[in-house]
């Protein structure tokens, strides 16, 4: 169905903006260590 494409897509690009976020948390963290 179109509903659960759309709920595919939505939680695909939340786990991306998550990975995103934790990428840029360990950069920071090496970056102050």
């Amino acid at each position: 169905t179109s509903q659960q494409k759309e709920w595919s897509t939505m939680l695909l690009s939340m786990l991306h903006d998550i990975h995103q976020e934790n990428a840029i948390y360990l950069m920071v963290r090496r970056l102050r260590d």
